[in-house]
C-alpha cells in the first residue's frame, strides 16, 4: 500500500509513484494502521514501541495539534482479557492524575476492533535503559522521590500498581532535572476490581514480586514498596539485591534470602538511605514503612540534608537525543482547496465538453462534489464546535482531579503521619508488652523459687516439730517419774522421828 505524502489518499497499486489528485509523490506503508484517524481526533504515526501486549505509535491530536502516543492492544490476544487490561489501565491512569504518572487522554476502539489508549506523549527513555551501573546517587534520590510520590497518589485512591520494575518507570527531561512517569496500569487494581482476578493467581515480574505475592496472598500498597525497594537498590547498585537464572530462584530469594547491604556495593550510600531500602525489603510488610507517603518524607529530608541539586551534565548523560518520528498528514483536506478543486474541475469539464454539454453521470458528480463539499465544510464547523465543548469537558475534569488530587494527597499525607505514629505506639507498646512478659517470667521464676524455699523450710519445720513432741512427751514422763520418786522420799522421810525437821529444812 502507498499513501500521497500531500492529501494522505492512500492506493493499492504498488506500481503508482505519483497521486492522481494533486501528482505529489507517493510513499510506502508498511503498517496498515499508521495515517488512521481513530475517535474523530487522534491520528496514528510511526511506531515507537512494541511490548508484549501491545504497540506504541506516536499520534496527533488533530483538532489541536497536540502530539501524543497512542496504544494499541496485539492482534491476536485474547479479547477479553486484553479489553479488560486496556480498560483497566486507561481508568486507573486517567483517576490518578499526577506528575509522576503517565496522563491518559482518552481510550476506545479502532475501526478494526482492537482497543487503543491516548496518552501523553513522552520523550525520553526507561529507567530500565539507564541501569547496568550504578546512577549518581543524587540522581538516585530524585527519581525514587518522584516515582514515591506517584505510587502515594495512587495508593491515596485505592490502586496498587502491582508490577512496578524499570521498564514500568519510563524518565523525560522537565527544564534542567528528569521527571519519572510511571506507566502500564495495565495489571492494577482498585479494590473494586478484586473480581478481575483468580484468587491466588501471581500476576507480575519475578524478580520484584514481594514475598506475600510469592505465597499467594493479596496485593497490597506494600506490594509496591517492596517493587520500588528493589528498584532503587538497582538504581544505586547497578545491579539486584538477589540474581538468579530462574523464576523459581527469584520467589525462592524473597522468601528466604536477605539483600546486601547496599553500602557494601555502593559506599557513598548514606546510611539513612541504606536503612530504608532495607526497610522496604524486609520480608514481612508490618516491617517496611507504613506507606509511600512516608517514604516520600524520608527521600526529602535526604535530598535536603544532603543539599543535592542535579547538574545539566548529570542529565546529559543520563537522556538520549530523540529524532521525533512523523505524523501522516491528513487525508481531510481544507474547505479552500475543495472549492478551488471544484472549480477547476468544473472549468475541465466546460473546456472539455463545450457546447455538447457533459453527460449527466459527470454533471451529477459535479453537482455532487459542490454539495459535498458545503457538507464538508458544516460538518467542520460542527466538529470544531464538539472538539470545543469536549475541551472544556476535559479541562475541567482536569482540574477537578486536580483539585481533589491535592485534597486527597493532604489528607494522605495526614493519615501517613497518624500511620507512622500509631507504628511508633504499637511498636512502643509491643516493647512494654515484651517488658511485662519478662517481668511476668521473673516473678513466676521468683515465685517458684519461694514455693521451693516454703517446701524445704515445712520440711524442716515438720523435723523440728517432730523432735519437739517427742521431746516434750519425754520430759513429761520425767518430770512425772521424779514426781513419783519425790513423794516416794517424802512419804518415808515423815516415817522417821526426826522427819519432820528434817522436812522443814528442805522447805
Amino acid at each position: 500500500m502507498k499513501r500521497c505524502q500531500q492529501c494522505g489518499l492512500e492506493y493499492r497499486d504498488e506500481g503508482r509513484t505519483h497521486c492522481l489528485v494533486d501528482g505529489a509523490l507517493l510513499s510506502d506503508v508498511v503498517d496498515p494502521r499508521v495515517g488512521r484517524l481513530v475517535a474523530g481526533r487522534f491520528r496514528i504515526g510511526d511506531l515507537i514501541g512494541s511490548g508484549g501486549m501491545a504497540n506504541v505509535y506516536r499520534g496527533e491530536e488533530t483538532t489541536t495539534g497536540r502530539p501524543i502516543a497512542i496504544k494499541v492492544m496485539h492482534d491476536g490476544l485474547d479479547a477479553a482479557e486484553g479489553r479488560e487490561r486496556f480498560r483497566r489501565e486507561a481508568r486507573h491512569a486517567a483517576a490518578i492524575a499526577h506528575e509522576n504518572v503517565v496522563e491518559v487522554i482518552d481510550a476506545g476502539e479502532l475501526p478494526d476492533g482492537c482497543p487503543f489508549i491516548a496518552m501523553e506523549l513522552l520523550e525520553g527513555r526507561p529507567l530500565r535503559e539507564m541501569l547496568g551501573a550504578p546512577l549518581p546517587l543524587e540522581l538516585v534520590l530524585v527519581l525514587s522521590l518522584q516515582i514515591a510520590k506517584g505510587l502515594a497518589r495512587a495508593h491515596d485512591l485505592g490502586i496498587v500498581h502491582r508490577d512496578l520494575k524499570p521498564e514500568n518507570v519510563f524518565i523525560v527531561e522537565r527544564g534542567d532535572e528528569p521527571l519519572a512517569k510511571i506507566v502500564d496500569f495495565g495489571i492494577a487494581r482498585a479494590r473494586e476490581d478484586a473480581h478481575v482476578t483468580a484468587v491466588g493467581a501471581i500476576l507480575g515480574t519475578p524478580a520484584y514480586l514481594a514475598p506475600e505475592r510469592v505465597r499467594g496472598g493479596e496485593a497490597k500498597p506494600t506490594t509496591d514498596l517492596y517493587a520500588l525497594g528493589i528498584v532503587m537498590f538497582e538504581m544505586l547498585t547497578g545491579r539486584l539485591p538477589f540474581e538468579s537464572e530462574s523464576r523459581e530462584g527469584y520467589l525462592f530469594h524473597h522468601l528466604e534470602t536477605e539483600p546486601t547491604r547496599p553500602r557494601a556495593l555502593a559506599p557513598s550510600c548514606p546510611a539513612a538511605l541504606e536503612s530504608l531500602i532495607l526497610r522496604l525489603l524486609a520480608k514481612s510488610a508490618r516491617d517496611r514503612p507504613v506507606d509511600a507517603h512516608q517514604v516520600v518524607r524520608e527521600l526529602s529530608a535526604l535530598l535536603v540534608a544532603l543539599g543535592a541539586r542535579l547538574s545539566r551534565v548529570t542529565l546529559e548523560t543520563t537522556l538520549p537525543d530523540w529524532a521525533a518520528p512523523t505524523v501522516p498528514p491528513s487525508s481531510t483536506l481544507g474547505f479552500d482547496v475543495w472549492v478551488r478543486r471544484a472549480l477547476m474541475l468544473e472549468s475541465i469539464v466546460r473546456k472539455a465538453y463545450k457546447d455538447a454539454g457533459a453527460p449527466e453521470p459527470v454533471r451529477r458528480a459535479l453537482e455532487l462534489l459542490k454539495s459535498e463539499v458545503v457538507v464538508s465544510e458544516n460538518l467542520r464547523v460542527e466538529r470544531a464546535r464538539e472538539q470545543r465543548k469536549l475541551d472544556v469537558i476535559q479541562e475541567r475534569s482536569r482540574e477537578s482531579r486536580e483539585r481533589l488530587g491535592r485534597a486527597l494527597h493532604a489528607l494522605g499525607r495526614d493519615l501517613s503521619a497518624a500511620r507512622e505514629t500509631l507504628a511508633g505506639l504499637r511498636a512502643e507498646l509491643a516493647r512494654r508488652e515484651a517488658e511485662a512478659a519478662d517481668l511476668d517470667f521473673q516473678i513466676a521464676s521468683l515465685r517458684g523459687k519461694l514455693e521451693e524455699v516454703e517446701a524445704g523450710v515445712d520440711v524442716e519445720r515438720a523435723v523440728v516439730e517432730r523432735t519437739l513432741l517427742d521431746t516434750g512427751a519425754r520430759t513429761e514422763r520425767a518430770q512425772h517419774t521424779m514426781g513419783e520418786a519425790t513423794r516416794a522420799i517424802v512419804t518415808a522421810l515423815r516415817a522417821l522421828p526426826d522427819g519432820a525437821a528434817l522436812l522443814a529444812e528442805l522447805d
